[in-house]
């Protein structure tokens, strides 16, 4: 009779959602940061208005 590993492929698999959850939300963070930044770059393109790239 093989030995009973059923309480470690529910610990492997809890560790690899874990994982993947990690994942996803480091995905959602850095999304929400880049939105923010290319809202405020926005902004300062509108706010620089017809100055050109430089700001000149």
């Amino acid at each position: 009779m093989p030995p009973d590993t059923t309480s470690y492929m529910i610990a492997g698999y809890v560790v690899i959602f874990l994982g993947m959850a990690l994942y996803v939300l480091s995905l959602w963070l850095r999304h929400r940061r880049i939105a923010a930044e290319i809202a405020y770059l926005q902004e300062e393109m509108e706010d620089a208005g017809g100055r050109g790239a430089l700001g000149r």
